[in-house]
């Protein structure tokens, strides 16, 4: 894959199953303006790999995950 936008307030994991994604590019947004959520109830893990990072504009959160693992193989990118 080559570009994937996450685009909300928060990643949250319910249940116990693990998601992964590997992508060039992923980014991190949240163009609502939403409230990011600080409980999830998740015991699964998530891991994001990507060749560059993006981290956009809003608040953003990651909530019921045991583990979480995030990767830039390149750099992360801040805009």
């Amino acid at each position: 894959m080559e570009w994937v936008t996450l685009d909300g307030a928060a990643l949250v994991g319910h249940g116990d199953q693990d998601i992964s994604l590997r992508a060039d590019t992923i980014a991190l947004r949240n163009t609502g303006g939403g409230t990011p959520v600080t409980t999830g109830s998740g015991t699964g893990r998530l891991s994001l790999d990507a060749g560059v990072l993006r981290l956009k504009g809003g608040d953003k959160s990651l909530a019921g995950f045991d583990t979480v693992d995030i990767r830039a193989r390149d750099y992360v990118l801040a805009v």
